[in-house]
């Protein structure tokens, strides 16, 4: 009964995008041997979504206050460091194992990269319950 089982849905490796700005940007295949969510990727991405709204915070109360949004030029510009320091991190670690996890995978890839320009953009911002109704500037 299982052996006349058949599939209702067929996935098409070629199914391409009606976009020619996407096709050329974009694989329509996936690389599943390409690591993604490795202890580098999530270290950085940790670190950059502690460090952004962190920031964004503090200058939240300042007068006048400056923002960091997900779009702003330092959180690019973070983004755009990450891939030199991660190269250098594929270089500069050895390729060993902690509790199962290796510390360097191999050379960074884009969904690293992806992973951690993610994380960057979901921590941009400030938290809600002290960016609505506040009292105002604290008092410097």
């Amino acid at each position: 009964m299982l052996r006349d089982f058949q599939p209702a849905l067929t996935v098409d490796a070629e199914d391409d995008s009606p976009y020619p700005e996407v096709r050329s940007a974009v694989a329509n295949t996936d690389d599943m041997d390409m690591p993604c969510a490795t202890l580098r990727a999530w270290f950085v991405g940790l670190c950059w979504a502690i460090l952004i709204p962190g920031l964004d915070q503090f200058f939240f109360f300042r007068f006048p206050s400056v923002t960091i949004t997900g779009v702003s030029h330092f959180v690019l510009a973070l983004i755009l460091i990450s891939f030199p320091l991660m190269r250098a991190w594929a270089r500069i670690v050895p390729q060993v194992k902690i509790f199962g996890v290796s510390l360097n995978p191999g050379p960074f890839s884009i969904k690293e990269h992806v992973i951690i320009t993610i994380m960057a953009n979901v921590g941009s911002g400030s938290a809600y319950a002290v960016s609505g109704d506040s009292p105002g500037p604290l008092p410097c």
